[in-house]
C-alpha cells in the first residue's frame, strides 16, 4: 500500500467520528506504528480456531461448544476440552 494512500484512509478513519483529543492523539499515534508480522504477534488464533469461533458465532443457541469443536475440525474425543480450553477467559 503506498504511503500517500495510507495516510488518506488514516485520514478518513479519524474524520468520521468526534474524538476527544486525548483519544484522537492516541489513535494517531497507534496508526503510525509498524505492524509485527503475524507469526511475531502474541494472542492471534489459528485458522482452526477461528473456524471454532466462526462456527459458535453463525449457529447461535442451535449448537453446543463441542458441536462448534468438531465442525471447525477438532477430535470428537477432546472436542469437550478443546472448546472448555478455547473459551475459557483465564486461559
Amino acid at each position: 500500500m503506498s504511503k500517500n494512500r495510507e495516510g488518506k484512509q488514516r485520514r478518513n478513519i479519524l474524520n468520521t467520528s468526534p474524538l476527544r483529543p486525548s483519544t484522537r492523539m492516541k489513535l494517531e499515534q497507534r496508526l503510525s506504528e509498524p505492524v509485527a508480522p503475524l507469526k511475531d504477534q502474541k494472542n492471534i488464533v489459528s485458522a482452526q480456531q477461528w473456524t471454532f469461533i466462526q462456527e459458535l458465532i453463525s449457529n447461535d443457541g442451535h449448537i453446543t461448544l463441542t458441536e462448534a469443536a468438531i465442525r471447525a475440525g477438532y477430535p470428537k474425543e477432546s472436542a469437550s476440552a478443546t472448546a472448555s480450553l478455547l473459551t475459557n477467559p483465564k486461559r
